[in-house]
């Protein structure tokens, strides 16, 4: 079974390397710059869990803290991607669970995501 928790800063270069690495699995038109995920992973207004089995980063979910028209605080549910072997594990709706707890730790009044159907 896979652990779900939320990337640490200690943990950040070896995350963004492994984020890197799934996105490309993925999405393999993406842009995966370990960079620029690594970055990201540490900004105040932003939380990232991962889904780790055996010492491996197996999925991610990635939120981020906006202001809605109204001026209320909106969770956006940026990022979703569990490891093609991995998937049909119910790994995507813990990620989705433990992503949008931390928008409840941002005092976010509302979540949402957008969604690609294909």
């Amino acid at each position: 079974m896979a652990e779900i928790r939320r990337v640490e800063a200690a943990d950040t270069a070896r995350v963004a390397a492994e984020i890197a690495r799934l996105k490309r699995a993925v999405w393999p038109e993406e842009r995966a710059e370990v960079v620029y995920l690594a970055a990201a992973l540490v900004q105040p207004d932003r939380c990232t869990v991962v889904a780790e089995a055996d010492g491996a980063l197996v999925g991610f979910a990635d939120g981020f803290l906006t202001l809605a028209e109204d001026g209320s605080r909106r969770w956006e549910l940026d990022l979703l991607a569990v490891d093609p072997v991995h998937q049909g594990r119910g790994l995507g709706r813990a990620l989705v669970l433990a992503c949008t707890e931390a928008g409840r730790d941002f005092d976010a009044d509302f979540a949402r995501a957008l969604i690609r159907a294909s």
